[in-house]
């Protein structure tokens, strides 16, 4: 409400651009909106009102009965206020108002308006981010001070642990809550809150449980239920998971977190019988114990991380809790037995088998591996390591702020990153490095046997967990779904942690901790050892990782793409949906035509222009983005854009990173992350340009009619192409293309609908569609005429014996060439009646005398010059393409440009539809249209120039195009053709070019028809419509 231009607050709204306008004059005037409630308040008159009453001289009384149109003189205000006005007083009881003060209370929204303005507000912007923010500081202050004050009084680690625990649950909490949007993601809030608060309660059961002290011995009810019940605990929920496929089948998947903890009921009981007791006395003076070492394959320990580790990937289909079950299980070995050679051997062996179990999984093997390429996954790969990089680049070093991020895909702690940077990700990393040292400390203080085991099974759970889950979303490991213990929005795993937390308690309340002994200290060592790793790990690998991600390679991960594959080949990109969502709020340039009328829009007020009397409607092709006012008429052209695809063809994606005002993703990584900075800090805003094209808007719709009316037949429209130039600039005016279709029809489709975009992209048959020239090729071969061939004559008797040519050595022949035998012989012809008649035998003989080099030289310069075929082919197929049967080399754009060349005589130049550009950021507009100053002589001599032009419009006088021509005001020059393709002599197309008027030229028009064996009968009478339609006002 704050920021928005009235344009995109109408379209929030629904509501008109000038109620829009009213509430952004009011915005302005208080500085910024403090509440919904004062939006809904916004009169719609402002403070002015008695100043326009007195200023119009009418009594208030007569304005309360007016209509809206009354209102709108009267009170010099837009009919849309004024509509309101009305609206509002035929909502009161007696349908009037009594006095002025009863309009001057009248709001801009309605009461319905109101309710949807309430609907769809989310309240996150700067000040509550600060809030955010500055709640997190005064909890973490908070602990730190409780915890520096508290800890040296107390004997236990039990306020520091819980307040650990509590500062990571509720910054979890904070942070997916501020993330999110509150009222869609309220049940998901529920969720977390009810796994936390059964939690807690688990937490304060499971701190009871240990029920009398003991220096060596655990609990009698702890030996019974660790003894009997462990292993039955975790083949219990081994096949529980197993056959509730890990708990979704019956909707709870969290089921599986709980493997790493039931595989401590085996792991615990048989690690505890692998030595005597005498090894674990607390006597001080006690040896060292002689470590009987058994070398072999048969040994236990080697094995039993791996088996745990089979068991949870089989039972849950997730190879990180396999990972982590393995990890925490050779850590476990390590910790209480200091065998440190089968505990390594016991973790690269269950890395193994969770790595060969995921390869046999849809996409497995490339989830887990994918650190190795993440910006490259598969279509159905559940890995979200690109969500993750693009999370950590777009919040950057210093973060988006907590609550302004953007809703994602990314796991918690890249959303922590994006929301807190990496002092954020850091802290966070610190957190859980405390809480690790904390269990672990726990473990090393207590002398009961049976305590101690369970303490360093939760502890390893918990380190192993933490690294796991924090080194996937870094992208230094593998691959796989573990949330982040205490934070993560995962019922199951809650109650787990908590439960595991309470335990820890209630094992550290019950401990003895006045005994000593060597087997105490060499575990103190080893514990030692492990927090220094983990610690290294989390603060120095990861926290310098972060950095790296974030501040190092911020905006190149923010901006990269991700490439998705399917069998091996690219299939799609994807760019960050954050800078996508933050593009789609960059208003998309227009496209002009010269007279500066809209050919292609996404500003509401050209839409409501362009559709007066249609609110409704231009609001919903402003919602969806683009509206074409020609429809159909210019669609070849202008081409398609649709909101959800983007440029489909035409100069919507020729001119494309113009219109929407940046190049790539990339460049909009700095602008995203001052989105929500004050309008001094946020810098210059992004803007798209504008593109005016060099067409005559009346003139494009107007063809498009004529050509349409004269291909449709029987309700079929050939495929055809027209294009008319301006001879004053050698710019098209028009571009024309049949069969079309409307992309306004796209625009508005739904994008599941299967037949959106039938007829989309629509073919360009006037500027990319190259036809064979056919006997108009007879020009260019006049054109390139030594100065003594033009006199040449030749005996026509409407057939030739066989022909022989020889070029660059080599010798080609021709059966014979004929002309139409239903005309006459032509006797002894010359150049300009042989172009008006078009007589094959006269240029067959003239070929022989052409040098066919400079004429394929000159072909490249109206062509596409790789469209040409290759001299050795020119040559063999010489007369071929002297009587018609041609290549195709040339599109309608640039045959009418030649037609435009011969008229005015000027040196080749390709006509360009680009007239002007208007950039958006400020920087000055550049134009691309110039009269043509620099013409000259395209021919040898100005002799030949007007043979060949007489020649043309002899071909209007003396034949059959007289009496098609002769209803226009004008005198036309120009020539139709049919020609047959050289490589398809079973496709025609009938051809007719010119230009008007013949003495000073105006308009070089051109009109090929497909599958047409006569130039008269279509293309001919459309140009002349076509032309008819120019002359018009």
């Amino acid at each position: 409400m704050n920021r928005v231009d009235p344009d995109k607050l109408a379209l929030a709204l629904r509501i008109d651009p000038a109620l829009a306008d009213r509430l952004v004059l009011e915005r302005q005037r208080l500085g910024g909106y403090p509440s919904l409630e004062r939006v809904a308040a916004t009169p719609v008159l402002s403070e002015r009102f008695h100043d326009i009453i007195a200023r119009t001289r009418r009594q208030p009384d007569s304005l309360l009965r007016a209509e809206p149109g009354e209102l709108e003189i009267g009170l010099d205000i837009p009919l849309a206020l004024a509509s309101r006005l009305i609206e509002a007083r035929e909502s009161k009881a007696d349908r009037t108002f009594q006095g002025t003060a009863d309009i001057e209370r009248i709001p801009v929204l309605s009461a319905d308006r109101v309710r949807r303005l309430h609907q769809i507000a989310i309240v996150r912007s700067p000040s509550t981010a600060f809030g955010y923010n500055a709640l997190y500081l005064l909890l973490f202050l908070a602990f730190v001070w409780l915890s520096c004050r508290y800890a040296p009084q107390h004997a236990t680690d039990r306020p520091v642990l819980l307040m650990l625990v509590w500062l990571l649950t509720t910054f979890g909490f904070l942070v997916r809550l501020a993330a999110g949007d509150p009222l869609r993601d309220a049940p998901t809030a529920g969720a977390f809150l009810w796994g936390v608060g059964l939690g807690v309660l688990s937490l304060l059961v499971f701190s009871r449980i240990p029920g009398r002290r003991s220096t060596y011995p655990m609990p009698s009810f702890l030996v019974r239920l660790v003894r009997f019940t462990g292993p039955g605990v975790f083949l219990l929920w081994a096949v529980a998971a197993l056959v509730l496929d890990g708990g979704r089948r019956v909707g709870a998947p969290g089921l599986s977190w709980l493997g790493p903890f039931a595989a401590l009921g085996v792991l615990v009981p048989y690690l505890r019988s692998l030595r005597p007791p005498a090894l674990d006395s607390a006597n001080p003076t006690a040896q060292p114990p002689r470590t009987v070492v058994r070398v072999g394959i048969r040994e236990t320990e080697l094995w039993i991380p791996l088996a745990l580790a089979v068991i949870s990937v089989v039972c849950t289909r997730n190879p990180g809790i396999g990972l982590v079950t393995g990890l925490s299980g050779a850590c476990l070995i390590w910790l209480g037995t200091g065998m440190g050679w089968k505990a390594a051997l016991g973790g690269a062996l269950s890395f193994i088998g969770v790595a060969l179990l995921a390869g046999l999984m849809p996409d497995g093997r490339a989830s887990l591996m994918a650190f190795q390429s993440p910006w490259s996954r598969g279509i159905s790969s559940p890995n979200r390591l690109a969500e993750d990089f693009w999370a950590f680049g777009s919040g950057g070093f210093w973060g988006a702020g907590l609550g302004l991020s953007e809703v994602g895909q990314s796991r918690l702690l890249a959303t922590i990153g994006e929301d807190l940077g990496v002092i954020g990700s850091v802290m966070t990393l610190l957190l859980y490095a405390l809480l690790i040292w904390r269990v672990h400390r726990l473990s090393v203080r207590t002398s009961a046997d049976g305590s101690r085991w369970i303490l360093i099974g939760i502890g390893c759970v918990l380190s192993a967990w933490t690294a796991f889950a924090c080194a996937s979303v870094a992208g230094v490991g593998p691959q796989a779904i573990v949330p982040l213990p205490f934070a993560d929005f995962t019922r199951v795993a809650q109650i787990a942690w908590f439960s595991a937390i309470g335990l820890t308690l209630g094992l550290d309340r019950t401990a003895d901790r006045g005994l000593g002994g060597f087997e105490r200290r060499s575990y103190r060592l080893r514990v030692a050892a492990l927090t220094y790793a983990v610690v290294a790990l989390l603060i120095g690998g990861l926290g310098t990782r972060m950095w790296w991600l974030q501040a190092e390679r911020g905006d190149d991960n923010a901006g990269h793409t991700l490439t998705l594959t399917e069998g091996g080949r690219a299939v799609r990109t994807i760019a960050n949906p954050r800078l996508v969502r933050f593009a789609s709020t960059i208003e998309r340039g227009s496209i002009y035509e010269l007279g500066d009328q809209v050919l292609a829009t996404s500003r509401l007020r050209e839409i409501s222009a362009a559709l007066p009397g249609n609110p409704a409607l231009a609001q919903r092709y402003y919602r969806a983005g683009r509206y074409y006012p020609l429809g159909p008429a210019a669609a070849a052209l202008i081409g398609c854009w649709l909101a959800d695809i983007g440029p489909i063809s035409g100069m919507e994606r020729e001119y494309n990173e113009h219109l929407r005002g940046f190049s790539g993703y990339a460049e909009l990584v700095p602008a995203y992350r001052r989105r929500n900075l004050p309008a001094r800090f946020a810098g210059r805003r992004i803007k798209g340009g504008d593109v005016v094209l060099a067409l005559d808007a009346n003139l494009q719709r107007k063809a498009y009619a004529v050509l349409l009316k004269h291909v449709t037949i029987e309700r079929n429209v050939r495929p055809a192409a027209m294009m008319i130039l301006d001879t004053a600039t050698g710019n098209p005016l028009a571009a024309i293309t049949t069969p079309s279709a409307d992309p306004n029809r796209a625009v508005l489709a739904d994008p599941t609908d299967p037949r959106r975009m039938d007829g989309l992209p629509v073919v360009d048959r006037a500027t990319s569609v190259r036809y064979p020239p056919g006997s108009l090729f007879k020009f260019a071969i006049a054109i390139n005429l030594p100065e003594e061939v033009p006199s040449f004559e030749a005996i026509c008797r409407h057939a030739t014996g066989p022909l022989r040519w020889t070029y660059q050595g080599r010798t080609y022949t021709a059966p014979s060439v004929e002309d139409d035998p239903s005309d006459p012989p032509h006797g002894r012809i010359g150049l300009e009646r042989a172009l008006k008649v078009g007589c094959n035998v006269y240029f067959a003989e003239l070929l022989r005398h052409t040098d066919l080099e400079r004429l394929l030289d000159y072909l490249s310069d109206i062509s596409n010059p790789k469209a040409m075929p290759t001299v050795d082919e020119m040559a063999e197929r010489l007369m071929d393409i002297a009587t018609g049967e041609s290549f195709p080399l040339i599109t309608p754009m640039k045959m009418t440009n030649f037609i435009y060349q011969l008229s005015i005589n000027i040196a080749p130049e390709y006509p360009s539809f680009l007239a002007e550009l208007r950039f958006g950021n400020g920087r000055p507009s550049e134009r691309f249209i110039f009269p043509p100053g620099h013409a000259r002589l395209t021919y040898e001599g100005k002799a030949l120039y007007e043979r060949i032009r007489r020649a043309l419009r002899e071909s209007i006088t003396d034949g059959p195009l007289e009496e098609i021509f002769q209803s226009l005001p004008i005198t036309v020059a120009g020539r139709t053709a049919v020609i047959r393709s050289a490589r398809n002599p079973d496709r025609r197309y009938a051809w007719f070019v010119g230009y008007a008027p013949y003495e000073l030229p105006e308009y070089a028009i051109g009109v090929v028809v497909e599958g047409e064996n006569t130039g008269f009968r279509i293309a001919a009478p459309a140009a002349r419509d076509a032309l008819k339609a120019a002359l018009q006002p």
